[in-house]
């Protein structure tokens, strides 16, 4: 993994800096903001930014590559930048038009979509990018794109308030079949969020299985190289969810 604070001189933002991933023998660019805030200075939001659990999460799937590679369809949810949509579709490899990347805020999609076209830049195998905001319009979005077996989110759950409508989406669009799959990575932030998000994934049929971050070697040895204001092996959870079966 390597840092690299250039510009991307074909774009209007100069501020941002690109870090690569080695995926599946290529490398990926990801361009992200630098900084954040809540949006109030007009600079960045928090979406913008690449954060440590995407970083343990697209790692995670090139662990797992043949689950990718057997998806029929691949959704991340509230993608940001994109590392580990963008992952799963270097990953996916013949059939990367099966991945879409979504969000809500348009200034996310657009750095969503500049990273898109700088690792895929040939349209017919790239993977696609959507509006999606969880609890509004998901039925439309489902005719349109249909259900996933695999859905990925990073970070997502930092806010409460969206932690219901986060699964109830995630439950709309997720194929039931006994390989479809809810894969979630995010930052603790003292334990507060693990309660909800345990209670609002069970009241819509979600089953979980803890992943074990530190017993994975690859992933303890990255969030061992990121310098972080606290150690991230101990905040971080990995989490896989599948539906209930019906009795």
């Amino acid at each position: 993994m390597d840092e690299d604070d250039s510009n991307w001189e074909q774009h209007e933002s100069p501020e941002l800096t690109k870090e690569t991933f080695h995926v599946a023998g290529k490398d990926l660019h990801i361009y992200k903001a630098p900084k954040f805030d809540s949006g109030f200075s007009g600079t960045f939001l928090t979406g913008q930014s690449l954060w440590p659990s995407a970083k343990v999460l697209a790692l995670y799937l090139t662990l797992i590559a043949e689950t990718v590679k057997s998806a029929s369809g691949v959704l991340e949810l509230g993608s940001g930048p994109g590392l580990v949509g963008l992952t799963a579709a270097q990953l996916a490899a013949d059939t990367r038009g099966k991945v879409i990347l979504t969000d809500h805020e348009e200034r996310v999609l657009q750095i969503t979509r500049m990273n898109i076209a700088a690792n895929f830049p040939s349209q017919s195998d790239s993977p696609r990018c959507a509006h999606l905001t969880w609890g509004e319009n998901v039925e439309e979005f489902r005719k349109q794109h249909g259900q996933f077996d695999l859905i990925l989110g990073s970070d997502i759950v930092y806010n409460e308030d969206a932690i219901p409508r986060l699964f109830r989406t995630v439950q709309a669009l997720l194929a039931l079949n006994d390989c479809s799959t809810f894969l979630l990575a995010y930052d603790t932030r003292g334990g507060w969020l693990d309660g909800q998000v345990d209670r609002h994934s069970e009241q819509v049929g979600l089953e979980r299985e803890d992943i074990v971050i530190a017993e994975i070697p690859a992933c303890k040895q990255l969030l061992a190289s990121i310098e972080w204001d606290y150690p991230l092996e101990d905040k971080l959870r990995l989490l896989k969810f599948t539906k209930k079966a019906e009795r």
